[in-house]
Protein backbone atom coordinates (compact mmCIF):
# COMPACT_ATOMS: atom_id res chain seq x y z
CA UNK A 1 0.00 0.00 0.00
CA UNK A 2 1.10 3.21 -0.89
CA UNK A 3 1.00 6.47 1.06
CA UNK A 4 -2.32 8.36 1.22
CA UNK A 5 -0.73 11.62 0.03
CA UNK A 6 -4.25 13.39 -0.07
CA UNK A 7 -4.91 12.07 3.76
CA UNK A 8 -1.77 12.40 5.06
CA UNK A 9 0.45 15.69 3.95
CA UNK A 10 -2.21 18.31 4.33
CA UNK A 11 -1.83 16.94 8.10
CA UNK A 12 1.81 17.40 8.61
CA UNK A 13 2.06 20.59 6.48
CA UNK A 14 -0.75 21.91 8.82
CA UNK A 15 1.01 21.04 12.03
CA UNK A 16 4.72 22.50 10.15
CA UNK A 17 2.24 26.04 10.07
CA UNK A 18 1.27 25.68 13.14
CA UNK A 19 4.74 26.34 14.11
CA UNK A 20 6.29 28.21 11.80
CA UNK A 21 3.41 31.02 12.27
CA UNK A 22 4.40 31.80 15.98
CA UNK A 23 6.19 35.10 15.72
CA UNK A 24 6.24 35.91 19.44
CA UNK A 25 6.73 34.56 23.02
CA UNK A 26 2.89 34.72 23.57
CA UNK A 27 2.54 32.81 20.41
CA UNK A 28 4.57 30.52 21.50
CA UNK A 29 2.91 30.21 25.23
CA UNK A 30 -0.43 29.18 22.86
CA UNK A 31 1.08 26.63 21.15
CA UNK A 32 2.64 24.88 23.91
CA UNK A 33 0.27 25.71 26.67
CA UNK A 34 2.21 27.48 28.84
CA UNK A 35 2.00 30.38 31.09
CA UNK A 36 4.54 32.55 30.65
CA UNK A 37 6.41 32.36 34.28
CA UNK A 38 6.83 28.68 33.79
CA UNK A 39 8.32 29.14 29.99
CA UNK A 40 10.79 31.21 31.06
CA UNK A 41 12.09 28.81 33.86
CA UNK A 42 11.79 25.60 31.16
CA UNK A 43 14.22 27.85 28.93
CA UNK A 44 16.47 29.49 31.99
CA UNK A 45 16.68 26.62 34.41
CA UNK A 46 15.75 23.49 32.74
CA UNK A 47 15.17 20.63 35.31
CA UNK A 48 16.85 17.26 34.35
CA UNK A 49 17.02 13.93 36.03
CA UNK A 50 20.47 12.01 35.67
CA UNK A 51 21.27 8.38 35.94
CA UNK A 52 22.51 5.99 33.72
CA UNK A 53 21.45 2.37 32.58
CA UNK A 54 24.26 -0.67 30.93
CA UNK A 55 24.96 -0.81 27.48
CA UNK A 56 24.77 -4.35 26.01
CA UNK A 57 28.74 -4.59 25.65
CA UNK A 58 29.56 -3.18 29.16
CA UNK A 59 29.56 -0.01 30.00
CA UNK A 60 27.17 2.53 31.17
CA UNK A 61 25.14 5.19 29.00
CA UNK A 62 24.05 8.93 30.80
CA UNK A 63 20.73 9.52 30.07
CA UNK A 64 19.34 13.12 31.18
CA UNK A 65 15.27 12.98 31.41
CA UNK A 66 13.19 15.93 31.63
CA UNK A 67 11.23 17.01 34.17
CA UNK A 68 7.23 15.87 33.95
CA UNK A 69 6.66 19.90 32.98
CA UNK A 70 9.24 19.92 30.49
CA UNK A 71 8.74 16.72 29.10
CA UNK A 72 5.45 16.97 28.06
CA UNK A 73 6.63 20.88 26.33
CA UNK A 74 9.18 18.67 24.72
CA UNK A 75 6.67 16.01 23.40
CA UNK A 76 4.44 18.68 21.93
CA UNK A 77 7.11 19.90 19.76
CA UNK A 78 8.30 16.60 18.95
CA UNK A 79 4.75 16.33 17.16
CA UNK A 80 5.31 19.38 15.08
CA UNK A 81 9.07 18.47 14.40
CA UNK A 82 8.38 15.38 12.91
CA UNK A 83 5.87 15.88 10.90
CA UNK A 84 7.99 18.94 9.45
CA UNK A 85 10.66 16.12 9.15
CA UNK A 86 8.48 13.54 7.27
CA UNK A 87 7.78 16.08 4.78
CA UNK A 88 11.87 16.45 4.50
CA UNK A 89 12.84 13.20 5.00
CA UNK A 90 15.46 11.53 2.44
CA UNK A 91 14.29 7.74 1.75
CA UNK A 92 17.25 5.84 3.45
CA UNK A 93 16.88 7.46 7.10
CA UNK A 94 14.81 4.70 8.65
CA UNK A 95 15.69 5.51 12.53
CA UNK A 96 13.05 7.42 15.04
CA UNK A 97 10.51 8.54 12.54
CA UNK A 98 6.98 9.23 13.19
CA UNK A 99 4.40 6.83 10.98
CA UNK A 100 1.72 9.16 11.61
CA UNK A 101 -1.98 7.76 10.80
CA UNK A 102 -2.30 7.30 6.66
CA UNK A 103 0.98 6.97 6.45
CA UNK A 104 2.24 3.23 5.05
CA UNK A 105 5.40 3.19 5.19
CA UNK A 106 7.27 0.80 8.09
CA UNK A 107 10.74 2.64 9.21
CA UNK A 108 12.44 -0.10 11.55
CA UNK A 109 15.90 -1.80 11.89
CA UNK A 110 14.74 -4.52 9.54
CA UNK A 111 14.03 -2.09 6.69
CA UNK A 112 17.06 -0.33 7.42
CA UNK A 113 18.81 -3.81 7.52
CA UNK A 114 17.05 -5.27 4.44
CA UNK A 115 18.73 -3.04 1.50
CA UNK A 116 22.19 -4.63 2.39
CA UNK A 117 20.76 -8.22 2.05
CA UNK A 118 23.43 -10.44 -0.49
CA UNK A 119 26.29 -7.89 -0.89
CA UNK A 120 29.66 -8.86 -1.32
CA UNK A 121 30.77 -6.03 0.92
CA UNK A 122 29.10 -4.29 3.96
CA UNK A 123 30.84 -1.21 5.78
CA UNK A 124 29.25 -0.32 8.87
CA UNK A 125 30.06 3.30 10.70
CA UNK A 126 28.73 4.04 13.99
CA UNK A 127 29.35 8.23 14.87
CA UNK A 128 30.74 8.72 18.51
CA UNK A 129 28.56 10.79 21.37
CA UNK A 130 26.15 10.75 18.90
CA UNK A 131 23.33 13.35 20.80
CA UNK A 132 25.92 15.04 23.15
CA UNK A 133 28.38 16.06 20.29
CA UNK A 134 25.42 18.02 18.29
CA UNK A 135 25.15 21.37 20.26
CA UNK A 136 22.91 24.02 21.25
CA UNK A 137 24.20 26.51 17.99
CA UNK A 138 23.64 23.12 15.45
CA UNK A 139 20.11 22.94 16.89
CA UNK A 140 19.63 26.58 16.05
CA UNK A 141 21.15 26.13 12.96
CA UNK A 142 18.25 23.79 12.22
CA UNK A 143 15.54 25.73 13.84
CA UNK A 144 16.32 27.97 11.37
CA UNK A 145 17.87 26.38 8.25
CA UNK A 146 15.64 23.17 7.99
CA UNK A 147 12.59 23.86 10.09
CA UNK A 148 11.88 27.41 8.80
CA UNK A 149 11.97 29.68 11.60
CA UNK A 150 11.88 33.36 10.93
CA UNK A 151 12.27 34.84 14.34
CA UNK A 152 15.97 34.47 16.00
CA UNK A 153 14.24 34.62 19.68
CA UNK A 154 11.95 32.19 19.06
CA UNK A 155 14.55 29.68 17.56
CA UNK A 156 16.65 30.61 20.38
CA UNK A 157 14.06 29.83 23.29
CA UNK A 158 12.93 26.65 21.23
CA UNK A 159 16.72 25.54 20.89
CA UNK A 160 17.07 25.91 24.43
CA UNK A 161 13.84 24.23 25.44
CA UNK A 162 15.35 20.71 23.98
CA UNK A 163 19.08 21.11 24.58
CA UNK A 164 20.70 20.94 27.79
CA UNK A 165 24.51 21.57 29.05
CA UNK A 166 24.75 22.44 25.36
CA UNK A 167 24.13 20.25 23.66
CA UNK A 168 21.30 17.25 22.86
CA UNK A 169 20.68 15.08 25.95
CA UNK A 170 19.96 11.48 25.58
CA UNK A 171 16.39 10.57 27.34
CA UNK A 172 14.77 14.11 25.71
CA UNK A 173 12.01 12.84 23.43
CA UNK A 174 12.91 15.90 20.56
CA UNK A 175 16.47 14.94 20.32
CA UNK A 176 16.25 11.95 18.00
CA UNK A 177 14.16 14.07 15.25
CA UNK A 178 16.75 16.58 16.18
CA UNK A 179 19.58 14.74 15.37
CA UNK A 180 17.95 13.43 11.82
CA UNK A 181 17.75 17.27 11.05
CA UNK A 182 20.92 17.33 11.58
CA UNK A 183 22.07 14.82 9.46
CA UNK A 184 20.43 16.11 6.58
CA UNK A 185 23.09 17.58 4.99
CA UNK A 186 25.24 14.90 6.04
CA UNK A 187 22.80 12.11 4.12
CA UNK A 188 22.32 14.29 1.10
CA UNK A 189 26.57 14.48 0.57
CA UNK A 190 26.51 10.96 0.85
CA UNK A 191 23.58 10.09 -0.90
CA UNK A 192 25.04 11.42 -4.07
CA UNK A 193 28.44 10.09 -3.49
CA UNK A 194 27.41 6.76 -2.71
CA UNK A 195 24.80 7.05 -5.83
CA UNK A 196 27.45 7.69 -8.80
CA UNK A 197 29.69 4.38 -7.37
CA UNK A 198 26.55 1.93 -6.93
CA UNK A 199 26.76 2.19 -3.07
CA UNK A 200 23.59 1.43 -1.02
CA UNK A 201 23.71 3.96 2.02
CA UNK A 202 21.15 4.05 4.39
CA UNK A 203 21.38 5.29 8.58
CA UNK A 204 19.73 4.39 11.69
CA UNK A 205 20.43 7.43 14.25
CA UNK A 206 24.35 6.82 14.52
CA UNK A 207 24.54 3.75 12.45
CA UNK A 208 25.46 4.22 9.05
CA UNK A 209 25.51 1.62 6.58
CA UNK A 210 27.10 1.24 3.22
CA UNK A 211 26.66 -2.08 0.77
CA UNK A 212 27.87 -2.65 -2.55
CA UNK A 213 29.11 -5.58 -4.89
CA UNK A 214 32.39 -4.15 -5.12
CA UNK A 215 35.14 -4.38 -2.68
CA UNK A 216 35.59 -0.72 -0.46
CA UNK A 217 39.07 0.24 -1.23
CA UNK A 218 40.83 2.95 0.71
CA UNK A 219 39.91 5.83 -1.44
CA UNK A 220 36.49 5.69 -0.73
CA UNK A 221 36.77 4.82 2.45
CA UNK A 222 38.80 8.16 2.74
CA UNK A 223 36.54 10.07 0.90
CA UNK A 224 33.14 8.80 2.99
CA UNK A 225 35.27 9.55 5.93
CA UNK A 226 36.10 13.19 4.94
CA UNK A 227 32.51 13.67 4.23
CA UNK A 228 31.22 12.60 7.78
CA UNK A 229 34.46 14.71 9.26
CA UNK A 230 33.14 17.98 7.18
CA UNK A 231 29.98 17.62 8.79
CA UNK A 232 31.13 17.72 12.42
CA UNK A 233 30.43 13.86 13.57
CA UNK A 234 33.45 11.84 14.76
CA UNK A 235 33.96 7.70 14.01
CA UNK A 236 33.77 5.45 16.86
CA UNK A 237 36.49 3.59 15.18
CA UNK A 238 36.02 0.97 17.67
CA UNK A 239 33.04 0.05 15.85
CA UNK A 240 34.30 0.65 12.84
CA UNK A 241 33.80 -2.88 10.53
CA UNK A 242 34.07 -3.59 6.75
CA UNK A 243 32.88 -7.02 6.51
CA UNK A 244 32.61 -9.36 3.42
CA UNK A 245 30.37 -12.27 2.28
CA UNK A 246 32.60 -14.89 3.58
CA UNK A 247 31.74 -13.22 7.00
CA UNK A 248 28.84 -13.14 9.05
CA UNK A 249 27.53 -9.48 7.86
CA UNK A 250 25.10 -7.67 10.19
CA UNK A 251 23.46 -4.49 9.94
CA UNK A 252 21.80 -3.19 13.25
CA UNK A 253 22.14 -6.40 14.59
CA UNK A 254 20.63 -8.36 11.89
CA UNK A 255 22.47 -10.56 9.70
CA UNK A 256 21.92 -9.90 6.17
CA UNK A 257 24.15 -12.36 4.21
CA UNK A 258 21.64 -13.81 2.16
CA UNK A 259 18.32 -13.02 4.07
CA UNK A 260 17.68 -10.95 7.01
CA UNK A 261 18.24 -13.29 9.85
CA UNK A 262 18.80 -13.06 13.95
CA UNK A 263 22.14 -14.44 14.90
CA UNK A 264 22.87 -18.23 16.54
CA UNK A 265 23.98 -16.37 19.45
CA UNK A 266 20.35 -14.48 20.01
CA UNK A 267 18.76 -17.29 19.70
CA UNK A 268 20.72 -19.68 21.92
CA UNK A 269 20.42 -16.61 24.35
CA UNK A 270 16.65 -17.21 24.37
CA UNK A 271 16.71 -20.92 24.73
CA UNK A 272 18.58 -20.57 27.61
CA UNK A 273 16.99 -18.12 29.45
CA UNK A 274 13.81 -20.59 28.29
CA UNK A 275 15.63 -23.81 29.41
CA UNK A 276 16.38 -21.86 33.17
CA UNK A 277 13.00 -21.25 33.92
CA UNK A 278 11.46 -24.63 32.84
CA UNK A 279 14.02 -26.21 34.76
CA UNK A 280 14.69 -23.83 38.28
CA UNK A 281 11.57 -21.57 37.89
CA UNK A 282 11.13 -18.03 37.08
CA UNK A 283 12.89 -17.00 40.06
CA UNK A 284 15.60 -18.37 39.51
CA UNK A 285 16.35 -17.47 35.97
CA UNK A 286 15.76 -14.06 36.66
CA UNK A 287 18.18 -13.91 39.84
CA UNK A 288 20.67 -15.67 36.95
CA UNK A 289 20.13 -13.68 34.36
CA UNK A 290 20.01 -10.19 35.97
CA UNK A 291 23.25 -11.85 38.36
CA UNK A 292 21.07 -10.54 41.84
CA UNK A 293 20.78 -12.36 44.84
CA UNK A 294 17.00 -11.16 44.98
CA UNK A 295 14.60 -11.00 42.43
CA UNK A 296 11.22 -9.44 43.34
CA UNK A 297 7.93 -10.29 41.37
CA UNK A 298 8.05 -7.30 39.17
CA UNK A 299 11.84 -7.80 37.85
CA UNK A 300 10.31 -11.65 37.35
CA UNK A 301 7.71 -9.85 35.19
CA UNK A 302 10.65 -8.03 33.15
CA UNK A 303 12.00 -10.96 32.49
CA UNK A 304 9.21 -12.75 31.20
CA UNK A 305 8.38 -9.60 28.95
CA UNK A 306 11.77 -9.56 27.54
CA UNK A 307 11.96 -12.35 26.55
CA UNK A 308 8.37 -12.15 25.07
CA UNK A 309 9.79 -9.28 22.69
CA UNK A 310 12.76 -10.90 22.16
CA UNK A 311 10.97 -14.13 20.65
CA UNK A 312 8.47 -11.72 18.85
CA UNK A 313 11.34 -10.45 17.25
CA UNK A 314 12.87 -13.28 16.01
CA UNK A 315 9.16 -13.85 14.04
CA UNK A 316 9.36 -10.13 12.77
CA UNK A 317 12.71 -11.09 11.11
CA UNK A 318 12.47 -14.70 9.73
CA UNK A 319 8.75 -14.55 10.18
CA UNK A 320 5.88 -16.06 11.70
CA UNK A 321 5.56 -19.27 9.70
CA UNK A 322 9.56 -19.98 10.72
CA UNK A 323 10.20 -23.68 12.70
CA UNK A 324 13.11 -21.60 14.91
CA UNK A 325 10.05 -18.93 15.84
CA UNK A 326 7.32 -21.50 16.67
CA UNK A 327 9.37 -23.67 18.90
CA UNK A 328 10.63 -20.52 20.80
CA UNK A 329 6.83 -19.43 21.05
CA UNK A 330 5.44 -22.78 22.08
CA UNK A 331 8.06 -22.82 25.14
CA UNK A 332 7.57 -19.42 26.12
CA UNK A 333 4.09 -19.77 26.34
CA UNK A 334 4.59 -22.96 28.68
CA UNK A 335 6.57 -21.55 30.81
CA UNK A 336 4.44 -17.73 30.93
CA UNK A 337 1.24 -19.45 31.93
Amino acid sequence: MTITKSLVYPKLTSLKNLLLNVEDFYDLQILLKVGARELESHINKPIYNSFQIPKKKGGFRKILSPNDDLLQIQKQLNLYFQAIYLLVKPTNVHGFIAKPKGYEINHSIMSNAFVHTNKKHVLNIDLKDFFPSISASRVRKVLVNHIGLNDNQIADAIALLCTYQKSLPVGAPTSPVLANFTCLDLDKELLSYCSLYDITYTRYADDLTFSSQDYFNSETIKFIRSIIDKHHFIINEKKFRLLSSQSKQTVTGITVNEKLNVSRVYIRNIRAILHNIKIAGIEAATKKHYKVVFADSLLQKKLVSKLNGQIDFVGQVRGKEDVIYNKLKSSYLSISR
